[in-house]
């Protein structure tokens, strides 16, 4: 299964030349690009492209398709039993046939045939609005929440608040971003303690992983202590080998703009995130959450 980088956005540098050095193992997500024919054809040129309704307006789950050339397509082996990937099994005798070179290969279980006559909608709803007037409203949001949150600092130290992976500035990036909240001597705020107080004030936010473990122990500096701990473990469990390293909560925040994100919205996490310079209500706050209690409601 291959799955997109949403640590970072795109590869940092030059997009005309840094997308076309990546390596296939991180292919382009196009979730948060501006036209898709002007970044898959001029700008980027990836090996692999996912698309997926769902990135694109919201509906629906269970539609997309996988973009890639052939000769990066057929490196890539799905040798288990589900999906797209069995052609022919039978019981007596015994016989396995798997799909090879085929597209099918890579599909997960029935596609959502009911939800396909909606693509065709979404993209007349989004075609309606123009791609590029999309793309200036949310780059405009988003280059404001950046450059504020960059600004954020603490009182005592001046160290900054939060750090945000890839670009520091809207060149080769789309309207999402992953970040790390750090104290004021430095310690990382776990991302799910930030998740779990945003969904007090019904903020939409995303922490965790987000299906890239590896991803996130590099992000966090963890990868030489992590692999070191999973060696030494008799059973695989990769919760075990983060509390050994030292970190049982790796992971980013992750946060992003669409086309129905208005001005409020990205004052109001910013409003969220500025609670976070609070030595002492941050510190209770991690006390509670590693005690297992939820920390309070109304923090902004």
């Amino acid at each position: 299964q291959m799955t997109p980088n949403t640590q970072t956005n795109t590869a940092e540098g030059d997009p005309a030349t840094s997308c076309a050095d990546a390596t296939f193992g991180l292919p382009y997500d196009q979730q948060c690009s501006r036209q898709l024919t002007i970044v898959l054809r001029r700008l980027c040129r990836p090996e692999a492209a996912h698309l997926g309704p769902l990135q694109i307006f919201g509906f629906p789950t269970g539609v997309g398709c996988l973009l890639g050339k052939r000769e990066k397509l057929d490196m890539l082996s799905r040798p288990w039993f589900g999906g797209g990937t069995v052609r022919l099994v039978t019981v007596a005798p015994s016989n396995l046939t798997l799909y090879e070179n085929t597209a099918g290969r890579f599909e997960d279980g029935t596609v959502n045939y009911l939800g396909i006559p909606a693509v065709l909608l979404g993209m007349r709803f989004i075609d309606a609005l123009g791609m590029d007037v999309i793309h200036k409203r949310v780059y405009c949001l988003f280059q404001w929440l950046l450059e504020s949150l960059l600004a954020l600092r603490h009182a005592r130290t001046n160290r900054k608040l939060v750090v945000v992976k890839g670009p520091q500035d809207m060149t080769s990036r789309g309207a999402n971003m992953a970040l790390y909240f750090y104290g004021a001597d430095g310690q990382h705020i776990p991302c799910k303690l930030i998740e779990r107080m945003a969904n007090f004030e019904n903020i939409s936010l995303r922490a965790g992983c987000m299906c890239n473990p590896g991803a996130a122990i590099m992000g966090e500096g963890l990868g030489e202590a992590f692999h070191g701990c999973l060696a030494g473990m008799s059973s695989l469990s990769i919760g075990g080998a983060l509390s050994c390293a030292g970190s049982e909560h790796v992971g980013a925040v992750r946060i992003s703009c669409g086309l129905a994100t208005n001005f409020k919205d990205v004052q109001r996490f910013l409003r969220f995130a500025e609670v976070f310079l609070d030595e002492a209500r941050v510190a209770r706050a991690i006390e509670q959450y590693e005690t297992g209690f939820i920390p309070p409601p109304g923090i902004c």
